[in-house]
This record gives structure tokens, C-alpha cells and sequence, in this order.
């Protein structure tokens, strides 16, 4: 685990993103890390932000997902950054968030950025 991972979960949005990210968005290695349980993490998050702990770690794995997309231009990289097992999770996820596939995406990107 991360040493950024095992320090306890503060209050700030960008925290528990930065958090969250260092722990491979496994609810069970954050709250480890923050010394809670998965249940308390659960409930912490839906004070905080209203959803789901679910929710919120699915539409912020969906914001790193474009971000290491953009900067590693692989999908396997950015596969395997983010904690999914499956490269059709993370597709599933990508599609529902965005419209398009993680490939389409990069390719939109990439013609975009020359």
C-alpha cells in the first residue's frame, strides 16, 4: 500500500481524490488507510458528497481514466492504474460516463491535440 494511502482521510474533496487514487479505489484499502471501516467510509462519503461511496469512486476513477488516457495514450496503462481487473469494467464505466468508448476517446483526443 502506498504511504500516501495509509494517512488518514481529511475532509477536502481533492484529499479523498488524491486518497483515493493512491489506494487504487479500493474502498476496502481506503478506509484501512483511514482507519475506519467500510461501512463508516460509506457513510462518510454520502455526508460529504451526497452519492454513494460506489458512485463517487466510479465517476472519479471515470475523471483519472481521461486524464492517464491523455498522458500515457494506452489503454492498458490506464487499465491497470485504476484498479479494474477487466478492461470491459473500465469500457462499461467509460461508456456510461461519457458516451464513447475508452479507445474513441483517445482517438478523438489524440486528433484533436495535433
Amino acid at each position: 500500500m502506498n504511504l500516501r494511502c495509509r494517512l488518514e482521510l481529511p475532509e477536502q474533496a481533492t484529499s479523498w481524490t488524491l486518497r483515493a487514487r493512491a489506494c487504487g479505489f479500493s474502498p476496502t484499502a481506503m478506509a484501512l488507510a483511514a482507519g475506519l471501516s467500510v461501512v463508516q467510509l460509506r457513510r462518510r462519503c454520502r455526508a460529504r458528497f451526497g452519492e454513494t461511496l460506489a458512485e463517487w469512486i466510479r465517476r472519479e476513477r471515470m475523471v483519472a481514466a481521461r486524464q492517464r488516457l491523455a498522458e500515457t495514450k494506452s489503454g492498458k496503462l490506464t487499465l491497470d492504474r485504476l484498479g479494474y481487473e477487466h478492461r470491459s469494467q473500465m469500457s462499461r464505466d467509460f461508456w456510461r460516463a461519457y458516451g464513447t468508448t475508452p479507445t474513441d476517446w483517445l482517438r478523438w483526443f489524440l486528433a484533436r491535440s495535433t
